[in-house]
């Protein structure tokens, strides 16, 4: 891929696996799968290889991300100012749910959350957004690593992860209360790309109005904040996706 990218224009099979310093039979082998996934393209009449469509999605991706959490994050102290508490942005790492942006209000609720910080999936507002719309592939390793290392803790609070990560699906957002913080509710919500996939969650942290409920002002905020930042086709997704992954 990155010898094709560089060359800058066609380049033929030869020249690949000269450059790539491998048998010609072999460099075939990988290109035809390259093309299988279009990643790669080959012209009829030349036989050469260029970059395809695939390699453009991943590249306009990348581009995307890199762009949207930039201008979110910018704008998070404004946010964070209007709903009067702390807010974090997030996103996706070997870590899992990683926060990479924070800014606190005046009176700060979670000193020790900053950047490089990783939230658990099933008992963060944070982890559950990520849980509720990120490509099951993504969250395979990360979900049977945490069922392993809190078994108990997961059969006990299966029911209600099962009915938060429901909730994320149909409303958009994650509230959890009393998790982090006695008095304080947490609510999480996406950015997302456009394909429908997050990008990066936002999450603040404020003192609680209601046990059971999340302040209604608050929360309208913070998803007006996220869907002026998402590039998806069709908005939060309508039909819920199997809760299986989370709640088995």
């Amino acid at each position: 891929m990155e010898i094709v990218a560089r060359n800058r224009a066609p380049i033929s099979l030869k020249l690949i696996a000269e450059r790539a310093n491998v048998a010609p039979s072999k460099a075939h082998r990988y290109v035809q799968s390259l093309c299988v996934c279009e990643f790669l393209k080959q012209a009829h009449k030349s036989g050469s290889y260029d970059l395809g469509i695939g390699a453009l999605r991943i590249g306009m991706a990348a581009v995307n991300r890199i762009d949207v959490v930039n201008r979110a994050g910018d704008e998070l102290s404004n946010l964070g100012e209007q709903l009067n508490a702390d807010v974090f942005l997030s996103v996706w790492s070997a870590l899992g749910p990683t926060v990479v942006r924070c800014e606190r209000s005046r009176n700060p609720s979670l000193s020790m959350i900053g950047p490089g910080v990783a939230f658990p999936l099933f008992t963060s507002a944070t982890g559950l957004i990520f849980a509720a719309y990120s490509a099951p592939e993504l969250l395979h390793d990360a979900v049977q690593h945490e069922i392993e290392e809190n078994s108990e803790l997961h059969e006990r609070r299966a029911s209600e992860v099962a009915s938060k990560y429901q909730h994320a699906k149909e409303k958009g957002y994650v509230y959890t209360s009393g998790t982090l913080l006695q008095g304080r509710e947490c609510v999480a919500a996406p950015i997302f790309s456009i394909d429908d996939r997050i990008i990066a969650a936002v999450t603040y942290v404020a003192k609680c109005t209601d046990a059971d409920l999340p302040d209604e002002k608050r929360v309208k905020l913070l998803l007006d904040f996220c869907r002026s930042f998402s590039l998806s086709k069709s908005g939060y997704c309508e039909q819920p996706q199997s809760i299986s992954p989370i709640a088995s």
